[in-house]
């Protein structure tokens, strides 16, 4: 606070010294040019007085002429008298003329408008006397002297004596005025100095203070920095254990894997390690790229309709037997009726009660681990308190929890592992969410760490007092509801796969179906002929579908768009309906959700209800031995109407593979995106949702640039989609062998 008010007051005082030194350079301007305007004017007034001397001069010299040509007794010299005479005319002309120009004051102007009359008249007197005498007609010359020419030209010469004194007062006044005005001036301008002088002297001494108080603030920085570093040290030393290990297992059981001599029992043992330490290290790193988009403000929340009781039943399926494996109680129950649905983003909740949890199980060796579950409909808040009798911390050490890359001290790192990164993110996650993360522990008395997060509006009358068991399995067919539909669908998707797969739903609902590979096709088809619907997929070549829909838009265009594109952010969903699509369906498509929308744009004739058509959806799982390599679920979920299509997406997987490589090679970012954004909407409508969310998490990464991650995931994707091939001809046999199995 105290440096910012010293930046204001720097600011301040610099502007105050920038309008100060403006203010004393204009008045200087303006004392200088007030200064030659009065010397131009003082010049002005010489040069007027000395015309007013000429004429004066000449109006003497020509009455000395006058006297001199009466006395000359030579004609001659008279005559020469004569000639010089009127020559004294045309240098008063000239100085008068000159005067006529200058700037007069009021007073000469008006002496010269008093005497230009009498100038005229005497001028012609004097010449009228200058004649007579050239006619030696002296004596009438002499009269006109006497009683004309001399009163006359007194009182020009009193006149023209006048006007010089008036020019002397003026020149006097200005020349004062002048003086006053310049010391006015001066003592301003020294003041105004003396003020930027003070100004300086106050930023100077601010400036040095503030330095002194940066250099404390450098000096508490580097030592925070250098604890920093420290505890960044301590946790690469720390992933460095925590991805060496799993690596030498890998590394050391692959090797077994390559002898030819091992059973086949210790081949099956190496299999299994190696997956687990594959999971381990996948863990890692994805907690480490999460810690990576939380501090660039790029963690992606998206807020959906959750099921409650699914997420606990899956922490407890999950996490149930880890408790058991070592012996501890573990249960999840609710301490007030909880809302079956809230407003949330389901994947980050499931994050943070994993990471509480396992943390728990981790911590605690014998005892218990409860998570209590409420809900406050007042504050709509879902409260979790996960209740362990672990080890516990002091509150001292509870304190650094919190933090990125540590743990409450290095013991907890050699006894436990971990990498230090889990409630750090957890804490973000629930600040995310609307919530708060806290922690209650004390050294060997276990830990209470509570758990808020933001509800949303909720439906009361849908409230839960228990999670669904973790054991109960739900039946593995699933009623879909396809309605008998009339009328003409266009879809534009530029997939071949998704074309294929999106013509099989519609042609069982009896509706029509054309095509479009991309959207520029599509424009030009649909203002050709009639549809009730467009489907329209937003990531084409060519024309988007987002340019395609608002091009759409213009040309008036009222028809019925859907948008359909596996981009499913809140973001995307907005950008599609400001472009003119009426809704918004995300791939990998839900069939239910699918069959709903057509309903609502098309004629509905019937429902008929059907149970996936007698739709194989049993599980294989291939014995982890056949295949060491396989480090995924080896489960598949592939309707029986689906195998041919599945088996052609199975079998374009060599082929995409080489283009991602060929593509990564070239830092091709484009063709990259457009890769994997259409393995994102393929994977899970195949059989195959782990290729849809990694494909979708490295879209993601390349769209934000994270080129340097690339070389992490990239192989392990390439080996997802290897065992995908590997899966689906595991799959195959299986149902060659027993061909009743899709029934």
């Amino acid at each position: 606070m105290k440096i910012h008010s010293s930046r204001i007051a720097i600011t301040i005082g610099f502007a105050a010294m920038m309008v100060l030194l403006i203010v004393l350079t204009a008045m200087w301007l303006v004392t200088v040019r007030n200064n030659n305007q009065q010397l131009q004017d003082l010049v002005e007034d010489h040069q007027a007085r000395q015309d007013v001397f000429i004429m004066r001069d000449s109006v003497l010299k020509r009455a000395i002429y006058l006297h001199r040509m009466m006395l000359a007794d030579d004609e001659f010299e008279r005559d020469k008298l004569h000639i010089d005479f009127m020559l004294l005319a045309a240098e008063f002309v000239t100085a008068r003329d000159h005067l006529l120009t200058t700037q007069m004051i009021n007073k000469q102007r008006n002496v010269w408008n008093d005497i230009q009359y009498k100038i005229g008249q005497n001028y012609l007197k004097q010449t009228r006397v200058a004649d007579l005498i050239v006619a030696d007609r002296l004596q009438e010359a002499k009269l006109t002297m006497v009683n004309d020419v001399i009163p006359l030209q007194n009182e020009i010469l009193i006149s023209l004596t006048r006007m010089l004194e008036v020019g002397d007062d003026d020149v006097r006044v200005k020349i004062a005025n002048s003086e006053k005005s310049n010391h006015a001036a001066y003592v301003l301008i020294g003041i105004l100095g003396s003020i930027i002088f003070g100004i300086g002297l106050a930023i100077a001494v601010l400036v040095l203070k503030r330095t002194q108080a940066y250099e404390q603030m450098l000096l508490k920085a580097r030592e925070a920095e250098a604890n920093a570093n420290q505890q960044k040290s301590l946790f690469l030393a720390n992933m460095s254990h925590e991805i060496r290990t799993p690596l030498t297992a890998i590394i050391g059981f692959a090797g077994i894997l390559l002898d030819e001599s091992v059973t086949q029992k210790e081949h099956t043992n190496a299999a299994r390690t190696i997956k687990e330490n594959g999971k381990h290290l996948l863990h890692v790193i994805n907690e480490i790229l999460d810690v990576s988009k939380i501090e660039s403000n790029k963690l992606s929340i998206e807020i959906l309709k959750t099921d409650t009781n699914k997420i606990f039943a899956d922490i407890d399926s999950l996490l149930g037997m880890q408790a058991k494996g070592k012996g501890l109680l573990f249960s999840i129950q609710y301490t007030t009726p909880v809302p079956v649905y809230i407003q949330t983003d389901p994947t980050r909740l499931k994050q943070i009660l994993l990471n509480l949890c396992s943390n728990a199980i981790k911590f605690t060796e014998k005892g218990s681990v409860q998570v209590l579950v409420g809900f406050d409909p007042g504050a709509e808040t879902l409260c979790c308190e996960v209740v362990d009798t672990g080890v516990g911390i002091s509150q001292e050490q509870a304190a650094k929890l919190f933090s990125p890359f540590t743990q409450a001290d290095s013991s907890t790192t050699r006894r436990f592992g971990g990498t230090g990164l889990g409630l750090y993110i957890s804490k973000q996650l629930a600040e995310k969410l609307g919530g708060s993360l806290s922690i209650e522990s004390a050294h060997g008395l276990g830990a209470r760490v509570v758990m808020k997060i933001k509800t949303g509006v909720i439906d009361n009358s849908q409230m839960s007092t228990g999670h669904q068991s973790a054991t109960h399995k739900p039946d593995i067919f699933h009623s879909i509801i396809i309605p008998k539909l009339q009328g003409n669908i266009l879809l534009a998707e530029d997939s071949a796969d998704n074309q294929c797969l999106i013509k099989l739903y519609i042609n069982k609902t009896g509706a029509n179906i054309d095509t479009a590979d991309n959207g520029k096709i599509a424009f030009d088809m649909a203002l050709s002929r009639h549809y009730d619907l467009i489907l329209m997929d937003m990531q084409m070549p060519v024309m988007d579908g987002v340019t395609t829909t608002a091009q759409l838009r213009k040309m008036n265009y009222q028809g019925k768009i859907v948008a359909l594109t596996a981009n499913a952010t809140k973001e995307d969903r907005q950008r599609c309906l400001q472009a003119g699509c009426d809704s918004f369906l995300s791939k990998p498509i839900d069939r239910d959700v699918f069959y709903a929308e057509l309903a609502k744009y098309l004629q509905v004739i019937s429902r008929r209800e059907l149970a996936n058509e007698q739709a194989y959806r049993g599980m294989t799982t291939a014995d982890p031995a056949s295949d060491s390599s396989l480090q995924f679920d080896t489960k598949l979920d592939i309707e029986v109407e689906l195998l041919d299509l599945a088996a052609n997406f199975i079998a374009t997987l060599p082929g995409r593979i080489q283009e991602i490589q060929a593509a990564l090679a070239t830092q091709r970012w484009q063709d990259l995106t457009s890769l994997f954004h259409q393995l994102k909407g393929l994977g899970t409508s195949f059989g195959f949702p782990e290729i849809t969310r990694m494909a979708g998490d490295i879209e993601l990464q390349i769209k934000q640039e994270q080129y340097s991650t690339l070389p992490i995931f990239l192989p392990q994707f390439i080996t997802l989609l290897e065992s995908s091939i590997r899966r689906f001809e595991l799959f195959k046999k299986s149902q060659s062998a027993d061909p009743s199995a899709a029934q």
